[in-house]
């Protein structure tokens, strides 16, 4: 019955019916999307979609696009810039704005799609519900995208695909599409692992970098942490506060903690209490006040906002169901909410 309960806010919350939570939709395993109705539509009127990640530090540009009577059958593609006009206006795009983009499928081995664009229309810009402060720096922006010359990446699992055959791996701030040739490597894998792999890059397309794992090396990919190990286990954590703005996806502000592993990798558990409402509307004031004292040391992110200065500890239950779940919950009470003294 519990586990039931908690199902279903967070599909309430996803679909924006109420806001008690933060979750990831998950695409279908059969999609019903027309896929040759979307290629009519990228060589005439245009292909709409929302921006789901562009980042121009590694030239990675990804497009949402749903199944309009299907919240939870949609399709990720990449778009590849047909021209240096086009590339300069997707580095000028952000998440969750509503484009349409024409152009032309190409025709490559990879299990996303990848779509060559010759023109992209900005139809709806995304403006957040709260602006961290007007002097914020995009961290993405500062952090150089370079992988290491050793061959081998440290990082968390950012997404699994097509049953482990596409991998997206996060480290630092940038992230990396990587081709599984195979997936016994990697099928098992939940989002939010700690991961060790040997790779090298593939040579096209040009951008963004795609790496593939190293099949040639004895143990390509080694799971140094399994986030699930500590699903419906006491966690204490202490970091910095995190704010995952309203989108179109989820209908509230949602707030987290950041957790910093031993390997400098970073995790946000989102602070929830989907069992007692009143109880999550004192967690949301309590954090909403200390971070509206503070909000001048935000900085931006690449889908929220951090403020390095404003440390809390936050102790409940650790909440993983999922192997896709956008973050890992902790499920908290209000008195075990503490800011932490600089």
């Amino acid at each position: 019955m519990m586990l039931r309960r908690r199902i279903l806010a967070l599909l309430i919350l996803v679909l924006g019916l109420a806001g008690q939570g933060h979750v990831a939709a998950q695409k279908s395993d059969q999609s019903e999307l027309d896929q040759a109705a979307m290629k009519q539509a990228v060589s005439h009127e245009g292909l709409r979609g929302m921006i789901h990640g562009a980042n121009p530090a590694t030239g990675a540009y990804v497009l949402t696009v749903r199944h309009p009577q299907d919240f939870f059958d949609s399709m990720e593609i990449s778009l590849v810039p047909a021209s240096p006009e086009v590339r300069q206006t997707l580095a000028r795009l952000k998440r969750h704005d509503q484009v349409r983009v024409k152009g032309a499928f190409l025709n490559n081995p990879s299990p996303q799609p990848h779509l060559q664009v010759a023109e992209v229309i900005l139809e709806t810009p995304w403006q957040p519900s709260t602006m961290a402060s007007p002097s914020r720096k995009t961290l993405e922006s500062n952090m150089p995208a370079t992988l290491p010359s050793s061959g081998e990446l440290v990082g968390i699992v950012h997404a699994l695909l097509e049953e482990g055959r596409l991998l997206v791996v996060e480290a630092g701030q940038q992230v990396w599409p990587v081709v599984v040739t195979d997936p016994a490597w990697t099928r098992d894998l939940w989002r939010g692992d700690g991961i060790r792999m040997t790779y090298r890059t593939q040579g096209w397309p040009p951008e963004p970098t795609h790496l593939m794992l190293e099949n040639r090396a004895e143990t390509p990919l080694v799971v140094f942490e399994r986030l699930q190990m500590v699903h419906q286990k006491p966690l204490t954590l202490t970091g910095a506060l995190v704010l995952f703005p309203q989108s179109p996806i989820i209908n509230r502000d949602v707030w987290a903690i950041e957790q910093t592993t031993p390997e400098g990798l970073t995790r946000y558990f989102t602070l929830v209490n989907f069992d007692d409402p009143d109880e999550f509307s004192k967690i949301d004031a309590r954090l909403r006040r200390w971070w509206d004292a503070e909000s001048a040391t935000a900085v931006s992110g690449r889908n929220k906002f951090i403020n390095p200065k404003l440390l809390i500890q936050a102790s409940g239950v650790a909440n993983i169901e999922s192997p896709n779940q956008a973050n890992p919950q902790l499920t908290v009470r209000v008195q075990h909410l503490v800011k932490v003294q600089k």
